[in-house]
């Protein structure tokens, strides 16, 4: 748990500095600028992790102290240009109502799936796709990039997406407590948390800076 918490804040950074960059917050930087989109963000913030765990050995906690310092900077840098604070809001919103109504009944009927790490994983995915509803249904100006989900809301109503999400992430939650050593579902399941957070939190500080890229 220690680890997933060390590791934590560098997930949701990755969301947010690409958000950032999307509205040409690092333009200023030349071509040093492009550290920060795919794919090579995503070798920014490993090779970030990697220094601070080698250090880490030296001094302890640097890790965290590393990861959430930085976050709160880019946080607080994109609450400063934030432009579209309605449409953030219905995201909290939709992700707080769609777990919690998740939450409740899954912990009466499978407790174990809401247990421990567990839960983490379904809350990213339903961030994931409550920004993704609210940034094309509700705030507008946006589409759905991804060719399977933009082929099958063709035919479905696209709020369906959120609860959609959440099946396939318990189910994954659900696989891995069955199959797996329990000493590898912590890395099972930070994998399944982490594509649903970065691509949620993206989306969702993509609706606040009101950059729809």
């Amino acid at each position: 748990k220690k680890f997933w918490y060390d590791l934590l804040p560098f997930v949701i950074l990755g969301g947010v500095v690409r958000a950032l960059q999307d509205i040409r917050f690092f333009s200023g930087l030349g071509i040093f600028q492009y550290l920060f989109v795919t794919p090579f963000i995503y070798l920014l913030i490993f090779a970030i992790v990697l220094i601070s765990l080698i250090i880490s050995k030296h001094w302890k906690d640097i890790t965290r102290f590393v990861g959430y310092g930085l976050l709160l900077v880019f946080l607080l840098i994109s609450f400063a240009k934030a432009v579209e604070w309605t449409g953030f809001s219905i995201i909290i919103g939709l992700t707080a109502l769609s777990f919690g109504i998740t939450f409740f009944v899954v912990r009466f009927l499978k407790p174990e799936l809401m247990s421990g790490l567990n839960f983490y994983p379904v809350l990213a995915h339903a961030l994931d796709a409550s920004a993704s509803v609210t940034a094309v249904s509700i705030v507008g100006g946006f589409q759905e990039q991804h060719v399977v989900p933009s082929l099958l809301f063709s035919f479905l109503p696209f709020w369906t997406f959120i609860p959609i999400k959440i099946l396939i992430a318990l189910l994954a939650v659900h696989i891995i407590e069955r199959e797996t050593k329990l000493e590898w579902n912590w890395l099972l399941l930070f994998t399944i948390f982490v594509l649903g957070m970065g691509p949620g939190i993206r989306d969702s500080f993509t609706v606040l800076l009101g950059s729809n890229l």
